[in-house]
């Protein structure tokens, strides 16, 4: 997690740009670790030519940028990060979000998609357990539905983005042992039928 973790979209030429749903996987790629056209190409399935291709659209308008190049026999390699872990759109551009729906679904289930990776490779000592008490477990895994209004949900939303604040915090200030720990998080009004039968 990064302390500029703000990737705040303020021009169309932006919006349009992360308008394009492999485009959104590509910026969950690259989030919080760099990587090259082809590392990106290989862990999409995409061919590294047109990984490019979309990493330059999205350089040009200060989406993502070099963060570093390393030789590799002879040839530069470069490593594209993003300016930002979390999007933010600028609401002057809020005429023009309509564009974005596609998207947003798109980056949701890549979300989900690299969860379910991450999963799959995390070492086996992640899910080891020391005592029957849930809350003494290093994990969490909740997943649920609740029923309150938009206004509830956004209030609340805020206060979770606290806490993610105050992790962000504690990750700048820790200059001691570190372990890596990965979060993933969604959360979107759902189906009325499944919402009611939960």
């Amino acid at each position: 997690m990064s302390s500029n973790s703000i990737l705040m979209i303020k021009t169309y030429e932006q919006l349009k740009a992360i308008s394009d749903p492999l485009r959104i996987s590509v910026i969950s790629q690259i989030a919080h670790k760099s990587k090259t056209g082809k590392q990106i190409g290989e862990s999409l399935n995409v061919s590294a030519p047109k990984i490019h291709y979309h990493l330059k659209e999205l350089e040009k308008v200060g989406i993502v940028y070099i963060e570093k190049i390393e030789l590799l026999n002879g040839i530069a390699q470069k490593f594209y990060i993003t300016s930002g872990t979390d999007i933010v759109i600028d609401p002057e551009l809020i005429p023009h979000l309509n564009e974005l729906k596609e998207s947003i679904r798109a980056s949701i289930y890549s979300i989900l998609s690299k969860s379910k990776a991450e999963t799959l490779s995390a070492p086996e000592e992640s899910f080891s357990v020391t005592s029957g008490e849930y809350m003494d477990w290093p994990i969490i895994s909740i997943q649920t539905y609740v029923n309150i209004n938009r206004d509830q949900f956004m209030e609340w939303k805020k206060k979770y983005h606290n806490l993610l604040d105050e992790l962000a915090t504690l990750e700048k200030n820790n200059k001691g042992e570190k372990t890596r720990f990965f979060i993933s998080s969604v959360g979107f009004e759902a189906s009325t039928e499944e919402g009611e039968n939960q």
